[in-house]
């Protein structure tokens, strides 16, 4: 005599034992520890490395001397008012000639636009962009010294 299974017998026969395998897999176990494990000891503070061989920030105080101004501070002011657009929306942005942007933002556009920027040293200039939101005006391109 030849039995017919259908096709969802066999998978509720199949899952219990899937379930099982992945219960096993996990490891299951209780988290109790054994004899063999090792005490815990009481912590022992690291001892400090010798001098100049750390790299941690608070082995390694800087001299008196040590100067860390890798960046200047500057002024600078783009000539929104003098502009004539169609459109009534200003825009301004400015950059370094590094492609790095300093600022990206709509203006007044009647008023002087000044803004302070931070460059690295030995970059005396930036770069500004003026324009507007309608497409028959022209940009404005300039530069202006640190």
């Amino acid at each position: 005599m030849r039995h017919i299974t259908s096709p969802a017998a066999v998978r509720v026969a199949v899952l219990p034992t899937i379930a099982a395998l992945l219960l096993a897999g996990c490891g299951g176990g209780g988290g109790g520890s054994s004899a063999s494990d090792p005490a815990p000891s009481a912590a022992t503070p690291p001892t400090p490395p010798p001098s100049g061989s750390s790299t941690a920030l608070k082995d390694n105080t800087a001299s008196t001397g040590a100067n860390f101004s890798n960046f200047a501070s500057g002024t600078v002011s783009v000539p929104v008012a003098g502009v004539a657009f169609v459109g009534s929306r200003r825009f301004v942005k400015v950059a370094r000639p590094d492609g790095a942007v300093l600022f990206l933002g709509e203006v007044a556009p009647g008023l002087p636009f000044t803004i302070t920027v931070d460059a690295p040293r030995g970059q005396d200039r930036v770069d500004y962009e003026i324009f507007s939101e309608s497409a028959s005006d022209q940009i404005v391109r300039g530069e202006v010294a640190l």
